[in-house]
């Protein structure tokens, strides 16, 4: 796990984080029953009353096959097809559901294809198309592109980090060295702004790019747990993941 400091962006204080970087991280955990869910660092969080408290992020190993974002084909995440289907329909189980903590996403759209962090500042900005959410406090939603991103950071592999568009083998980038990359085709919560309905992906080779948002690919839940969440067994390896308690 490594700390990331991030500067002041129009809608977050000055932060820090910690994340988890490279391919092979112990950060599993067993949630939701026996399902595998995976740590993406400890972040400062805002809930829906402005208070913020510290809390650890989780995503799905799996994901779920074959969800449109958003079945209007436009690219606002509030009301849309897969925030409706996580928040309403997937099923979590009561005890797990008692971890869950609601929280502030933020929805600032990204215009071009910048690094991690500038990924980071244009996912916390108010820049939005046609007057969009520019936050939506829930429990479940998607990973942001620079979760993605920052797994290659400190050196794991500057093209992924610096170029996310070129972050695949044939530009002699490594996206499996980091360990959020799957090689399947997965939803971002990232809209581009320019446009009313393109997505940002991750693509089955790694890279960075944008789609409609009416198609049908991957999605994979995230979710914040709530800060008085402790560890109670397990060293976050596959063998022994990481269980919790309230």
């Amino acid at each position: 796990m490594y700390t990331f400091d991030h500067e002041v962006t129009e809608q977050t204080p000055a932060l820090t984080d910690y994340r988890y970087i490279g391919n092979e991280p112990y950060n599993y955990v067993k949630f939701n029953g026996d399902e595998i869910w995976r740590i993406i660092g400890v972040f400062d969080t805002e809930d829906g009353n402005n208070k913020w408290d510290r809390r650890i992020k989780l995503i799905r190993d799996d994901s779920i096959e074959n969800i449109t974002w958003n079945s209007t084909n436009e690219n606002e995440w509030v009301g849309s097809t897969i925030q409706l289907y996580f928040n309403e329909e997937f099923g979590i189980d009561s005890y797990s559901n008692k971890m869950i903590d609601s929280v502030k996403n933020y929805l600032g759209g990204v215009i071009a294809y910048p690094n991690g962090e500038d990924f980071y500042q244009a996912e916390r900005s108010k820049l939005v198309y046609n007057e969009r959410n520019t936050s939506w406090v829930g429990k479940i939603s998607l990973p942001y592109v620079s979760d993605y991103i920052l797994t290659y950071s400190f050196g794991i592999d500057t093209i992924c980090y610096n170029t996310p568009t070129n972050c695949k083998t044939n530009t002699g980038a490594n996206p499996s060295s980091g360990w959020l990359y799957s090689g399947l085709i997965k939803w971002t919560i990232d809209l581009f702004n320019n446009d009313s309905n393109r997505i940002y992906m991750i693509s089955a080779n790694g890279h960075i790019y944008y789609v409609a948002s009416n198609l049908s690919y991957n999605g994979t839940p995230t979710l914040y747990l709530k800060p008085d969440v402790k560890i109670k067994s397990g060293d976050g390896s596959i063998d022994s993941p990481y269980e919790f308690e309230l």
